[in-house]
């Protein structure tokens, strides 16, 4: 459990820095290019991450590729709190790269270090720092107009302690395969015979129910259906905290895979059906149809913590060996980025 969480702040928990970039907009004068490059330096640095760790991965290890993940982390973090523009779009680079690297080599490894039975409920906690990160993000911005370097040593502390913190407890992967090719059979579950495209599946529905957009521009959204920026701020903070509680309370039963995955698919897709029809409806009371469109945003930003990483938990024992799962969740979560930039 407690290499879990290590390895959850070294990958989800660093999400928080894709929603920073309109704290950084609001409240300090940079130019339009300016807040462009701040915007795409984490989110490139995610995409170079994941494409590069399964070369990092074959050269090195397991253990090596989650040590340079930390490092980067810590190295980023730093640089980031160098007094120039120039220096934060640098830092936020090399902590993307980090991070991407840490989505795809923590969660081979979180799933090397559990057993079948408990895996499931292990993968929530990845989750959960993953919404936590969110609430993180949009209480920044909830401050206001903070001294520059103030805000980004805030924002650059939680990152420099979750790589100290991994790089302080590697005792924690003794028990983790360094051999590419080991196979760890999952007789409960047997692998698919090209599990590749269920991956792709599963990444395809996660940008389907808008995961990234959600995350990102929630507040906006809030606002286009009509709510005050203070109700919208509000909501935007409120529901990583729900989605934080529905994880704990998950946790605490044994739910299948399957349940997890088409149960929490299924209900984000109806509440976003649900959402589609009442936006397109305009017969209805614009009042009513405002709070009805608010409520059902919420539902399917709650709900989408669910399926998510649970996806990711039958994605990755999908793969026979070591090498294969890094490769193979590398490659799909490339494509979901692709698609999400895309939409």
């Amino acid at each position: 459990m407690k290499a879990a969480v290590v390895l959850s702040l070294i990958s989800a928990f660093q999400i928080f820095h894709q929603g920073l970039v309109n704290t950084y907009a609001l409240n300090y004068p940079f130019t339009l290019w300016q807040i462009s490059a701040l915007s795409a330096s984490f989110p490139i640095g995610k995409f170079f991450g994941t494409a590069f760790v399964f070369a990092v991965y074959r050269r090195f290890s397991l253990r090596h590729t989650l040590y340079l993940d930390a490092t980067l982390l810590v190295f980023g973090s730093v640089v980031s709190v160098l007094p120039s523009w120039f220096f934060l779009c640098v830092g936020r680079f090399l902590i993307g790269i980090g991070s991407g690297m840490g989505f795809i080599s923590a969660n081979v490894a979180i799933f090397e270090l559990t057993s079948f039975s408990e895996r499931p409920r292990v993968f929530f906690i990845g989750a959960i720092l993953y919404a936590t990160a969110i609430f993180f993000a949009n209480v920044v911005t909830l401050l206001g107009s903070l001294p520059y370097l103030l805000l980004v040593l805030v924002t650059n502390l939680p990152t420099f302690f979750s790589g100290v913190i991994f790089l302080k407890n590697q005792n924690l992967l003794e028990d983790l395969s360094d051999y590419v090719e080991d196979a760890l059979v999952v007789e409960e579950f047997p692998p698919m015979r090209d599990p590749f495209w269920l991956a792709i599946i599963l990444m395809v529905l996660n940008v389907t129910i808008g995961v990234p957009i959600v995350m990102s521009f929630s507040a906006v959204i809030f606002v286009a259906f009509g709510l005050s920026s203070t109700y919208a701020s509000v909501f935007s903070t409120v529901y990583p905290v729900a989605q934080i509680l529905l994880l704990l309370l998950l946790r605490r039963f044994p739910l299948g895979r399957r349940v997890l995955v088409l149960g929490g698919f299924g209900g984000c897709l109806m509440a976003m059906f649900l959402l589609l029809l009442t936006l397109e409806n305009e017969a209805i009371d614009p009042t009513f149809r405002k709070y009805s469109l608010a409520v059902l945003f919420l539902v399917l930003a709650v709900a989408s913590g669910i399926p998510c990483n649970s996806a990711l938990c039958l994605i990755t024992e999908q793969f026979e060996t070591q090498s294969l799962r890094i490769k193979g969740c590398a490659n799909s979560r490339m494509i979901m980025w692709i698609l999400s930039a895309i939409r």
